[in-house]
């Protein structure tokens, strides 16, 4: 046998094993990559949940809508009537009506994470207030 013939044999194995491993490590980057996405969207969406929860939580609590939206940030009301909180990743669009009843009013509105076009999350946010 000739020694060039040896030492191409082992240069082409050496370049098969350096595609494989090219091939491997490119999909481990997408693996690593989908990973990194869910997990930004995970923050995004606990973050958006825990402050909707938050804001619906005072909504309920409070006696007017409008100056309790304005004291947590809001700005608005818009066009349809919905007062909106921008953060970083998403915004918080919040809205309200009162019906009147024959013994008080019932107060019904929504607390909604956006995120982009996308909505994320919508909670209801209900409250009967009796006469006085």
């Amino acid at each position: 046998m000739k020694p060039g013939k040896h030492a191409n044999t082992l240069l082409m194995e050496l370049m098969i094993m350096i595609l494989f491993l090219m091939l491997g490590s490119s999909v481990l980057i997408r693996i690593f990559e989908k990973s990194y996405l869910l997990n930004r969207d995970a923050h995004r969406y606990t973050y958006a949940l825990t402050d909707a929860q938050n804001i619906s939580d005072r909504l309920y609590r409070s006696e007017d809508f409008e100056e309790t939206l304005s004291g947590l940030g809001f700005s608005g009301p818009t066009e349809e009537g919905t007062w909106q909180l921008e953060r970083e990743d998403y915004v918080i669009e919040a809205g309200y009506s009162l019906e009147q009843l024959a013994g008080g009013g019932l107060r019904s509105g929504f607390v909604r994470a956006l995120a982009g076009e996308e909505e994320i999350l919508t909670l209801p946010c209900v409250c009967y207030i009796p006469e006085r």
